[in-house]
């Protein structure tokens, strides 16, 4: 699966996130989610306004342990690959994790 799909299906799932949701971690999290989605997604009603990250970080503690550390590790790989191409090249296996373990958004 392409990262551009992926960028899509993101849009997605960022919705259902920031709808019924994502501590310390969990608004950097959410935020960085977000950001690349709004930058990288095909869904133009991403907005990433204070309220929705505020009600994903709200929600994050009521997904499983292993879905919020697959989102943690895609963020931190997001976070360290800022361009959409270089998310592509090096982010897909964290991506495939947190589709794979977080049957909940999907």
């Amino acid at each position: 699966m392409g990262m551009r799909r992926v960028g899509s299906n993101w849009g997605l799932v960022l919705l259902g996130i920031l709808a019924t949701g994502c501590g310390s971690d969990a608004k950097d999290t959410c935020e960085s989610l977000c950001h690349w989605v709004d930058q990288c997604g095909d869904d133009d009603s991403i907005t990433c306004s204070k309220a929705d990250i505020d009600s994903c970080v709200d929600d994050y503690h009521d997904f499983d342990g292993d879905c919020q550390d697959a989102m943690d590790d895609f963020a931190d790989c997001l976070d360290k690959n800022g361009k959409c191409e270089d998310v592509e090249a090096h982010c897909i296996d964290q991506a495939n994790v947190v589709i794979k373990k977080c049957d909940e958004l999907f």
